[in-house]
């Protein structure tokens, strides 16, 4: 089954800021202004850590999203492997929905993000409702 195909009761666009990062030994934590048609909608913080890997396969950190939005917050958590050597995402990823508040409280589904090269991003919210 392709994401194409996955039936979503809501998809949300929105466009972040270059964010703040801060570098903490292995954790990288940021912040940013979300937008939706250039205003201003909510904040997004989180951070990034570095798992250790015994197998030098792969460099993967552990990801924290935490989207702060007009009618309630959305929460993501999930592992990546495609970090570069600016501890900055690379390309696209797939975060899972772990939860949410108030209008989002009773919700699955997955966030894609893409790194833009003005080091902006872009994050596609797909919510189905419980």
């Amino acid at each position: 089954m392709n994401r194409k195909s996955c039936k979503y009761n809501k998809i949300i666009n929105l466009k972040q800021n270059k964010p703040i990062i801060e570098i903490k030994n292995e954790r990288t934590l940021f912040s940013g202004i979300l937008l939706k048609d250039d205003k201003k909608v909510g904040v997004i913080s989180g951070w990034t850590e570095e798992v250790p890997n015994a197998f030098d396969i792969l460099q993967l950190r552990t990801r924290n999203l935490y989207f702060k939005l007009p009618c309630g917050d959305i929460i993501a958590n999930g592992l990546s492997d495609v970090y570069g050597n600016n501890n900055l995402l690379d390309k696209k990823h797939y975060t899972a929905i772990t939860g949410g508040t108030n209008k989002y409280s009773n919700i699955t589904g997955e966030i894609l993000t893409k790194r833009n090269n003005d080091e902006t991003y872009n994050h596609t919210i797909y919510i189905k409702y419980l």
